[in-house]
Order: structure tokens, then sequence, then C-alpha cells
């Protein structure tokens, strides 16, 4: 498969985002952080990978920065969120 280089940049961001998503879930395993953690990361994951195939099948560059700022978007409230969710944690206890 040989690709040109906007296919190789779509493709390497592609994978990218799939690599967070495969590490996000590490806290998890390692039980580092518990189920609020799981359930906002888990809600993020399935967002990204939904902008990340639509990022991947993208015809135009428009189409691929929209994906790209919806990606971000969808971390940076995961982000909030985690934030909060262990600030109530860590006040709950």
């Amino acid at each position: 498969m040989t690709l040109n280089g906007k296919s190789k940049a779509l493709f390497i961001s592609f994978a990218i985002f799939i690599l967070v998503v495969i590490i996000s879930i590490l806290p998890v395993f390692f039980n580092i952080f518990g189920e609020s953690y799981l359930f906002i990361i888990g809600l993020m994951d399935i967002l990204i990978l939904y902008y990340a195939i639509k990022l991947l099948k993208s015809k135009t560059s428009v189409l691929g920065r929209k994906q790209i700022r919806s990606i971000y978007l969808v971390g940076s409230i995961a982000l909030l969120g985690i934030f909060i969710s262990i600030l109530i944690e860590r006040l709950i206890q």
C-alpha cells in the first residue's frame, strides 16, 4: 500500500489517536483511577474513535480539520471532567 502525502498524514494522525485510546485505558488496569475515570474516558474514547474514523475518511482538508477540532474538543472536555471527578472523589473521602 503506497500512500501519498495527505493519505500518509491522515493515517499517522489516525494511528496516534488510536494509541491515545489504548493508553487512556491503562490507568484503570493499574488501579490508578476508578469507575468515574473509566466512565469519562470510555465516552471520550468512543468519540475519539468515531472522529478518527471520520478523519481517515475525510476527502478535503477542511473536513479533516473539522474532525481534528472535534477530537481536541472531546479531549479537552474529558480532561475537565476527569479533574472534576478526581476533585469530587477526594472531597468525599
